[in-house]
């Protein structure tokens, strides 16, 4: 019985995700893709490429992953009127989740366009994001109620549920608006709100039954402070919230970045490491401990969630981890006063 409850609980866990609910990330300011079209481009360099890797409730059989691919850039920085700009990006994501292979398949395009709003302190983006999502599943590796013969659970009865489609694509489509004043290349602060899935689509795999994807409404602010007069340890507060349907996030705490040089003993060239340490809750949910390091336009993000809530109890599902990597292509040195916006290097 216990195992008839425990496969049921799955089957309802995946069911949810396939129709109400998008993945998530613990390090969303190194997603900017996934949360806002408005943040296309708004970095100062050339190119950034960021990569995410989420793996989370292993207990429960097969893990939920999340896996995230995008790269974006600036254009025209320098050559449109008042530090105007325009942003282009891809992005190409995969969650999977379930004994039943749920697969579900992200390939978007964004561009957004920014502004500035004063004398070049104050910058506001808008942004939009289209392409095609696919939804799959394998039928043959669930478990089914048709596989319930009144007293046990037979896995070896084949399922009888009519699963019209075991794979679909549809069109989805978001839009945002974003934010940010930086006085100085020390200080920021930036606030962005998007919706997702504009047209509601489908999500179904019956062709007799409609399940249309909730919007998800997403609104994210942050910023750094400089906490010293020498420029090398900021405060990174930051906040998280997004509401689909009934379901809502709600996720806020704060980094502590420091700065360390190194020096060459023999052309007194300098390189500059960054490494912040993190604390954030998301509310009724999880405790995530995050830890990053930047060196030389490369950067290394790590995070684990403590689950707080009663899955971790019930189900005996651990808890979440995460991994990023990103790079970002650098002005050089004769690019910078005709392409630098004032903007941080990483969100």
């Amino acid at each position: 019985m216990k195992k008839i409850i425990f496969s049921f609980s799955i089957l309802l866990a995946t069911a949810f995700t396939a129709i109400s609910q998008d993945g998530h990330y613990s390090q969303w300011q190194n997603t900017p893709l996934t949360l806002n079209p408005a943040m296309t481009g708004v970095f100062n360099g050339k190119f950034r490429f960021s990569n995410d890797f989420r793996s989370q409730w292993s207990g429960i059989t097969k893990a939920y992953t999340d896996i995230h691919i995008s790269l974006d850039a600036p254009l025209g920085k320098g050559l449109l009127r008042n530090g105007q700009f325009f942003g282009v990006g891809f992005l190409l994501a995969q969650n999977r989740a379930g004994d039943n292979m749920f697969r579900q398949t992200i390939l978007q395009a964004s561009l957004s366009y920014t502004t500035p709003i004063d004398d070049g302190d104050n910058y506001i983006s808008v942004g939009f994001q289209g392409g095609l999502n696919s939804n799959s599943i394998n039928p043959e590796e669930g478990t089914w109620g048709s596989q319930w013969n009144g007293d046990t659970y037979d896995p070896t009865t084949g399922y009888s549920e009519n699963v019209s489609l075991q794979q679909f694509s549809f069109v989805d489509m978001s839009a945002g608006i974003f934010w940010h004043y930086v006085p100085d290349q020390y200080n920021h602060v930036y606030a962005g709100g998007a919706v997702s899935h504009i047209g509601g689509e489908n999500t179904s795999f019956f062709l007799n039954e409609v399940y249309n994807i909730h919007r998800r409404y997403t609104v994210n602010v942050g910023g750094a402070v400089s906490a010293n007069d020498q420029n090398q340890t900021w405060v990174e507060p930051k906040a998280l919230f997004m509401i689909q349907g009934a379901q809502k996030e709600l996720t806020f705490g704060m980094s502590l970045k420091n700065k360390v040089k190194f020096k060459s003993q023999y052309t007194n060239y300098q390189k500059e490491l960054m490494f912040s340490l993190g604390a954030h809750y998301r509310f009724k949910d999880a405790i995530i401990a995050s830890a990053r390091f930047e060196y030389n336009n490369f950067s290394v993000g790590l995070s684990y969630d403590y689950v707080l809530s009663s899955l971790h109890k019930n189900a005996n599902a651990g808890s979440a981890w995460e991994i990023t990597l990103a790079f970002i292509n650098p002005l050089k040195r004769g690019e910078i006063r005709r392409n630098y916006n004032k903007m941080p290097k990483f969100f």
